[in-house]
């Protein structure tokens, strides 16, 4: 059995999301839940969200509200340097 470095998640409906793989709770607020998950960080991006169940023992979450959007960042990767950099790929 090959392990989920990403953890897991289903949007159902775009009213709910049931996240698994989850390690802690980064920042919440209505519009944003931000959390990680094993080797990444995970956003969830919405509007009236609420979180109904946080079980980090087992590793999930269950959010409510209108879900507009989910992404996965790498926490390791290095931060934007600016404009030239997005466009031309370079790092200074």
């Amino acid at each position: 059995m090959t392990e989920n470095t990403y953890g897991n998640f289903s949007v159902i409906n775009r009213k709910s999301i049931d996240i698994t793989g989850v390690v802690s709770l980064d920042s919440f607020d209505e519009y944003s839940i931000t959390l990680s998950v094993t080797d990444s960080v995970l956003t969830v991006e919405g509007e009236n969200l609420s979180i109904t169940t946080l079980d980090l023992e087992r590793g999930k979450v269950f959010a409510e509200g209108k879900i507009n959007g989910v992404y996965y960042s790498d926490p390791k990767a290095p931060s934007d340097k600016g404009m030239f950099s997005k466009i031309f790929g370079k790092n200074r």
